[in-house]
């Protein structure tokens, strides 16, 4: 049984959409962590700092490590940077891990963006973002999936095969 599930991609690849999907599915728990954030970001996002991120990343490990000792499993993680992704393998390195990273392509991520009534809108930056995930080595543990065009449901549907899988 998986003990960890990582969310992973740029805004608006469908993060929050699948999680919320796998979390119905899996009866678990989701954690999104742009919530942990929430006390200490504006609307806009304009007084994001290191040190507040640092500290909410701080309150995951310890919400999650909690989660873990009371034997929960398929806790989620969605909306990280993609360098905490890496952090996480790090700390996590002897829990079954397995990150699910969405791509899509630049025309539907302008789209789905630009209809968001809160969070990220910088689009441009989305895409940037996407590339580089697009280049970087895959994580251990991690499959990259393309949303471009497909249903949540069919999403979800793969991502739990593949947690049979392992």
């Amino acid at each position: 049984m998986t003990e960890l599930i990582v969310i992973a991609g740029a805004p608006g690849s469908g993060k929050s959409t699948l999680s919320e999907q796998l979390k119905a599915d899996l009866g678990s728990v989701a954690i999104d962590f742009g919530h942990l954030r929430d006390p200490h970001l504006d609307p806009l996002w304009s007084n994001t700092s290191e040190s507040e991120h640092e500290m909410a990343f701080e309150n995951l490990i310890f919400t999650l490590n909690n989660y873990f000792k009371h034997g929960y499993q398929n806790v989620m993680v969605e909306d990280l940077l993609d360098r905490r992704i890496g952090d996480l393998c790090r700390i996590f390195a002897e829990r079954s891990v397995r990150i699910f990273t969405l791509v899509l392509n630049a025309d539907e991520r302008r789209a789905r963006i630009e209809a968001r009534a809160a969070g990220w809108t910088d689009v441009d930056r989305a895409i940037v973002w996407d590339g580089a995930i697009r280049r970087r080595p895959l994580y251990p543990n991690e499959t990259l999936i393309d949303t471009s065009g497909r249903s949540v449901s069919s999403i979800a549907d793969e991502v739990l095969e593949l947690l049979k899988t392992r």
